[in-house]
């Protein structure tokens, strides 16, 4: 009865994008550990943000992509957790201890790949569109050194200058004047 009750409760959760409530559904499960992953949008304007371990797909031949695959032929759709300018998203890697565990459960290397896209860029093409042509404002491959070193505690976009010496696409200059000269024409 209890296990329903929890069940019920992570299903409402998940569905209602409460991260509370998912929190307490999972407490007799364990996973009261949580390694907390935070993204700040430091731009002027909205954007979505995924990692490739949250898009599971139903197409035959993948099961999810992880690093080195950094396409997004997999991806179902894209990214819904929209972050609006100068805010923040907590990604929760709910019943994991330390990074080198949630690591060894989402990647099939020691690197974590995030995806950034514009949401205007979202709403304007189809998503198959953004997948053929890659329109992903950014591309932060983290390495499991790199989180071990407090990179993927905060990290941002535009990147910070902690943030230039991490594996990204495209180039960390490449993204700063991609934002400076899509902001000023904004």
């Amino acid at each position: 009865m209890i296990k329903r009750i929890c069940f019920a409760i992570i299903a409402l959760a998940i569905l209602q994008g409460c991260e509370g409530l998912l929190f307490l559904a999972l407490l007799p499960f364990g996973m009261e550990k949580v390694t907390p992953a935070r993204f700040n949008n430091n731009s002027s304007f909205p954007v979505a943000v995924g990692f490739s371990y949250y898009y599971l797909s139903n197409k035959p031949g993948f099961q999810y992509v992880s690093f080195p695959d950094t396409t997004l032929v997999s991806w179902d759709s894209p990214p819904v957790n929209v972050i609006k300018p100068l805010g923040q998203w907590t990604f929760d890697f709910f019943g994991f201890g330390d990074f080198r565990d949630v690591f060894r459960t989402y990647t099939y290397s020691d690197t974590l790949s995030f995806f950034i896209f514009n949401q205007d860029t979202i709403a304007a093409y189809p998503w198959e569109k953004i997948q053929n042509e890659y329109k992903v404002c950014a591309r932060y491959d983290f390495s499991l050194k790199d989180a071990n070193a407090g990179l993927m505690d905060y990290f941002s976009f535009p990147p910070t200058e902690k943030m230039k010496n991490i594996h990204m696409w495209p180039p960390y200059e490449t993204i700063l004047k991609q934002v400076e000269d899509y902001e000023s024409a904004h």
